[in-house]
């Protein structure tokens, strides 16, 4: 099903990022075939099709995960069975779904340790850290989990590149994605293993459809697409969700993004254009470590996500979110810090086996928002 992108009116992100800072990298445009029809007044100076790497796009610094430490994590962290000889000669969009699967119901996406850290002596994790807190399935923001996830799939020989563009409004690069290429037929599949909403549920082929929007995908309580679009002057994708008609909230009246006649939100954006490690942590290391809480709230706010069996368990703020059989979100709140700090142990104690880290992160929170250690809403 390809839908028409029509006027615009207003909702708020859960994850709003109001960034303020620019962030300037130029990167390189991957070497796939054009994806949105020429125009003049936008086209790049650079060939889409035919551009060598940067000479930042490797480092030998970087920590390659061994063959067997991809199986062991595998086997062991996403409890997957070890890929067949087959599969690891040739691997294919089969064995790149069901890691990626795997992926979003195991690694959460989270703020809960970063809080244990005041924000003045915060820093972007190092290569050799992100390889640790990924062995040990341990989560992180976009920057850790999907390098990580990177390192996953190249591992098992998936020809994979990094992306980097802009979620919920933001003005300046703030997420990372990956793009893995040469699959059967030559297609390329987009994989965020950051993701909210969902969208690994069924990866998304970047260049397999005609039209301006992808088919329509229905992931946790979302559908979602992708949407062509020119970014920064480049051929590059729009991501875009809608609400299913059963959740909980069919258009939720908190949310502030651009929503068209047919119910779709525009949530994030990014060109294709090939980047380094080096150019991922530029971007994200002036954010993380910004002394100002404006520039990305999220970094105050207790958060946590995953996709056990492709369904949403969140922890957002004061409240957990579930989707339920009917693939419906319900929503429980808690009243005291006592509640909170239960409700992360009782759904996310495999990631916080110290119960010290939940308290400190409960309490970095409830002192950003200059909430009594007793409340009722916040």
């Amino acid at each position: 099903m390809l839908l028409a992108c029509n006027h615009h009116v207003f909702l708020d992100p859960q994850l709003c990022l109001f960034i303020h800072i620019q962030v300037h990298s130029k990167g390189v445009p991957l070497n796939i075939p054009p994806l949105i029809p020429e125009r003049s007044e936008h086209r790049s100076t650079m060939p889409v099709a035919s551009v060598a790497p940067s000479s930042s796009s490797s480092s030998s610094s970087t920590p390659i995960l061994t063959r067997e430490e991809v199986l062991h994590f595998l086997t062991e962290q996403l409890h997957l069975d070890r890929p067949s000889d087959a599969e690891l000669s040739t691997p294919d969009l089969a064995l790149l779904q069901r890691v990626c699967r795997a992926f979003a119901a195991e690694v959460p996406l989270s703020t809960i340790r970063m809080l244990n850290t005041p924000l003045r002596d915060r820093a972007l994790p190092t290569l050799e850290q992100i390889k640790q807190i990924g062995m040990n399935k341990l989560g992180g923001l976009c920057y850790e989990t999907n390098t990580f996830l990177h390192w996953l799939l190249a591992g098992l020989g998936f020809h994979v590149e990094f992306l980097l563009g802009r979620i919920y409004g933001s003005t300046v690069d703030n997420h990372v994605w990956n793009i893995v290429h040469n699959l059967a037929g030559g297609k390329s599949y987009l994989v965020d293993g950051g993701s909210y909403p969902m969208m690994m549920e069924r990866l998304i082929c970047v260049n397999d459809f005609d039209g301006n929007c992808s088919p329509v995908y229905v992931q946790s309580i979302w559908e979602v697409r992708l949407r062509r679009k020119l970014v920064d002057g480049l051929p590059g994708f729009a991501e875009e969700f809608r609400w299913t008609g059963n959740t909980a909230e069919t258009q939720p009246q908190w949310k502030r993004l651009p929503v068209d006649s047919e119910g779709w939100a525009e949530f994030a954006e990014f060109p294709l254009v090939r980047r380094s490690q080096e150019e991922l942590a530029m971007a994200l290391r002036r954010i993380r470590t910004s002394q100002d809480v404006t520039i990305a709230p999220i970094r105050m706010r207790i958060y946590c996500v995953t996709y056990p069996g492709g369904r949403l368990l969140q922890i957002c703020n004061t409240s957990l979110f579930w989707e339920d059989e009917k693939r419906e979100r319900r929503e429980l709140r808690a009243r005291t810090r006592e509640e909170l700090e239960d409700l992360i142990l009782r759904n996310f104690k495999e990631y916080f086996p110290d119960e010290a880290v939940v308290r400190t992160a409960v309490e970095s929170y409830l002192q950003f928002v200059k909430s009594p250690p007793a409340f009722v809403t916040l």
